[in-house]
């Protein structure tokens, strides 16, 4: 399971919320999750394990 906080603010400004969930791989610049959603590697700002 990990943490992901993406390079990315709300309206107000504020960092969204972070995301829980597990990685299932990679394909190019793209980190596929556990829920089949993708996002790109440049869109990540920390990843932490828990």
């Amino acid at each position: 399971m990990v943490n992901i906080q993406l390079n990315e603010l709300d309206v107000n400004g504020k960092q969204t919320p972070d995301l829980k969930t597990h990685i299932l791989g990679y394909q190019d610049e793209m980190i596929i999750l556990d829920n089949k959603k993708s996002i790109s590697m440049d869109d990540i700002r920390h990843i932490e394990l828990t």
